[in-house]
């Protein structure tokens, strides 16, 4: 049980940053292709 525990919070930790830096990069991109449309 103990080991499912850790194993899950190590999972959340592990995801949680991951996903942060996947939206930003998201949002990041999203707002590249915006200025190279209004660019273009």
């Amino acid at each position: 049980m103990g080991l499912i525990g850790s194993w899950h919070a190590a999972l959340s930790v592990g995801v949680v940053p991951l996903l942060a830096i996947l939206a930003c990069d998201y949002m990041a991109r999203r707002k590249e292709t915006a200025v190279q449309t209004a660019d273009a």
